[in-house]
């Protein structure tokens, strides 16, 4: 009996134990299924961030197989280091970005690895970043270093501000939220993707330093301290390059002030830089801080755009008017400039934006340009930019390139252009040769001024050769010149020679006309005291 009953005890508790096994097996399975299960590889990224916005970038890699394989990607030109701290490295190498992603991020390349362990793997990756956060007081943007993985885990991120740093807005590439936020820490538990960047908007707290000034030559950068070798990095080349844009606007500048900007939160990528045109005024060079990261030669580019803008400015060519031209010029000038000088970046930037521009070559109406207004923009930013490059270089192509707007430039000494038509004659000058045709096929509705080139140049020239003392002759020559133009631009030939040709008389003869002016003035004025004295009265004395 006892044995008996010893025996059902024994068979009920090895079905107990099957039970239970069995629902561990199929809660496992349900744990799978349902996405619950906890991956075995995990990324951790902390960033520890200074009062000047170097970061301290710490990455953990952690895996509980026995035996595997991982990539995280790493900066190309920092120093990093890293260290096992649980398990050992059987195998590591460094390769392009290109050889794990379709894109190729040209400050990373590839940490591959294998390791073994007794079922705990452990590795630390260090490096600085010093311009992780960049910071113009009372504001700064942190947008972090490239974050990247081999996507068979888990990513998570933190960002440590110092105290009087206050978190505004933080977001994840592709616009994830963290999971926690408070004044001066950012975290993200379960990152979106294994590729991708943190961007946090922060304000800092506190007294604000007073900015540097630097000068060179007419040109002054204040910006703070801390990147002062940006600064004088910007000021070398504007000084470097000045005689080189002076022989091609034929113009001087003076006093030209540059500063820093920080760009707002959305904008950190599209804008370089910028000089706000204000009614008849030009306002200081404006360059996105965030470009001191690009590869050599962007920040430059941008640079010189901003810097010709300012020439074209003094050269007669109208923001408001003429923008289309302003920017394609500012494009070409400043990459032809950057690259004869041997900046690497601005042959990428060539390359890129002759890709673009090659695509355009088979559209036959980029008469959108002439829509586009500093306050109005008729399509996407960068294929306005890369339309106004692309006209602006085509048309310079047979004509000697920079050459040829140097010849422009000499035609416009003293004349301020601000519509199209005019622009079209001048560049036709400057070929000695219409380009309407050229334009035309561009979708460019343009008047072609340039069968009245002889006459047009007589007038200009006589109406400079005026003095403003001779008015209200020069003025009435200047009329008579904008008049002929509105008929020729309305095709009516005959009266438009005829008010160049007047305009011309009147400019030539401006001179004695004033001086039969005055004189008659003066002598009537004469007679008329004369009769108020009585000298005229019927009167016998």
């Amino acid at each position: 009996m006892e044995d008996s009953h010893h025996s059902r005890k024994s068979v009920r508790a090895s079905l107990a134990i099957i039970l239970i096994a069995s629902l561990a097996s199929n809660l496992s399975v349900v744990i799978e299924d349902s996405g619950l299960s906890q991956s075995s590889n995990t990324y951790s990224y902390r960033f520890q961030v200074d009062n000047n916005g170097s970061t301290l970038v710490t990455i953990t890699y952690t895996s509980s197989e026995q035996s595997g394989s991982s990539w995280i990607i790493v900066p190309k030109f920092l120093e990093f280091t890293n260290k096992t701290l649980r398990g050992r490295i059987l195998d590591f190498s460094l390769s392009s970005t290109t050889d794990k992603l379709t894109t190729d991020y040209y400050f990373y390349n590839v940490l591959d690895f294998s390791f073994a362990s007794d079922g705990q793997f452990e590795m630390i990756i260090q490096y600085n970043f010093t311009t992780a956060a960049m910071i113009i007081e009372p504001y700064g943007i942190f947008l972090s270093p490239q974050i990247g993985y081999q996507s068979n885990g888990v990513g998570e991120a933190e960002v440590i501000f110092p105290s009087n740093f206050e978190v505004q807005k933080a977001v994840a590439e592709g616009g994830y939220s963290p999971s926690f936020k408070e004044a001066n820490y950012v975290r993200f538990d379960d990152l979106p993707t294994n590729i991708l960047r943190l961007e946090i908007d922060f304000k800092i707290d506190g007294d604000q330093p007073s900015p540097l000034k630097i000068e060179r030559g007419i040109f002054a950068f204040e910006t703070s301290e801390r990147y002062e070798n940006y600064a004088l990095n910007i000021l070398n080349l504007f000084n470097r390059t000045y005689d080189d844009l002076v022989d091609i606007f034929n113009t001087t500048l003076e006093n030209i002030n540059i500063e820093f900007f920080i760009p707002d939160f959305e904008a950190i990528y599209s804008i370089g830089g910028y000089v706000p045109f204000t009614g008849e005024t030009i306002g200081n060079i404006h360059i996105n801080i965030f470009y001191t990261r690009y590869v050599e030669g962007y920040i430059e580019v941008t640079a010189l755009h901003e810097l010709v803008h300012h020439f074209l400015w003094r050269g007669g060519i109208s923001p408001e008017d003429l923008l289309w031209f302003q920017e394609g010029m500012a494009q070409y000038i400043s990459i032809e400039i950057s690259e004869d000088i041997g900046l690497e970046g601005a042959s990428m930037i060539k390359q890129e934006i002759e890709s673009a521009a090659g695509r355009l070559s088979a559209i036959n109406d980029l008469g959108f340009l002439v829509r586009w207004t500093p306050t109005s923009r008729p399509t996407d930013w960068g294929t306005l930019y890369t339309a106004a490059y692309y006209v602006v270089s085509r048309l310079a192509e047979p004509y000697g390139e920079l050459d040829y707007y140097a010849s422009l430039f000499k035609l416009l000494e003293g004349i301020e252009v601000d519509d199209n038509d005019e622009l079209a004659y001048y560049l036709s000058l400057a070929s000695n040769r219409t380009v309407m045709p050229t334009l035309r096929s561009w979708g460019f509705d343009v008047v072609d001024l340039y069968t009245y080139s002889t006459l047009i140049m007589g007038v200009e020239r006589s109406i400079q050769d005026v003095s403003s003392y001779y008015q209200p002759y020069k003025f009435l020559a200047e009329q008579l010149y904008r008049w002929a133009l509105d008929n020729a631009r309305q095709d009516r030939v005959d009266a438009a020679n005829r008010l160049l040709l007047a305009a011309v008389i009147i400019a030539k003869l401006s001179p004695l006309l004033t001086l039969v002016t005055i004189s008659g003035t003066l002598y009537g004025a004469i007679l008329y005291a004369l009769k108020r004295k009585g000298l005229f009265s019927d009167q016998p004395l």
